[in-house]
């Protein structure tokens, strides 16, 4: 039950090399929720891409925290097929889950996901989904998404995001560095609060 116990026994189960990815086949096949995100867990750190086919099978899942174990070992195995699978995974109905496949294209630079990654920044309205939808934006780094992500990241006079929403939008907007861009965070040196004055001025230097 104890998380730091979970990860050593993964650790050290990971290490038994072929013996591991059979125990690990096994368990993503187990009834039991956390017995499936364990065996997902131990794809990820051990099983390369040919974990990717076992790992189908758990984005299904009916429970959130093994669907987003999976994405997560997705992320880890990286490839064109684990690939595939997140871009589907985008609309999934736990926000939880989203913002970690949101955090997985960005942090794999799937340029397929651009477009997602868009329409996720102007429909969906759950703050941790916009901020790791943003940092994915930023590490993509496509100059097409600077005009949404001023709308949407940082707002206008009459409705203005909250300040983890628009410090990820700067920090995107630092990523992709048009000229714009940077005359967006130039004018954000003055923001009236101190903590994103901060985090934009370590940007801009």
């Amino acid at each position: 039950r104890d998380r730091y116990q979970r990860r050593s026994f993964l650790g050290a189960l990971s290490a038994q090399g072929s013996l591991a990815l059979e125990m690990a086949r096994d368990m993503v096949e187990d009834p039991r929720w956390f017995v499936v995100r364990n065996g997902v867990s131990l794809l990820g750190e051990a099983g390369g891409e040919e974990a990717v086919s076992h790992l189908t099978g758990p984005l299904a899942n009916s429970d959130a925290r093994v669907r987003r174990e999976t994405v997560l070992a997705l992320a880890k195995v990286g490839g064109a097929d684990a690939e595939q699978l997140l871009l589907g995974m985008l609309d999934d109905s736990e926000p939880e889950v989203r913002a970690m496949v949101c955090r997985a294209v960005g942090t794999l630079r799937v340029q397929k996901a651009l477009r997602p990654l868009l329409q996720i920044l102007e429909k969906d309205q759950d703050e941790d989904v916009q901020v790791e939808c943003l940092q994915a934006l930023g590490k993509l780094g496509d100059p097409g998404a600077v005009p949404l992500i001023e709308k949407r990241g940082l707002g206008g006079l009459f409705s203005r995001p909250g300040k983890d929403v628009r410090i990820a939008a700067y920090r995107a907007l630092a990523g992709i560095g048009t000229p714009h861009a940077r005359k967006l965070l130039e004018k954000a040196a003055n923001d009236s609060d101190a903590g994103v004055r901060a985090v934009v001025q370590g940007l801009l230097d």
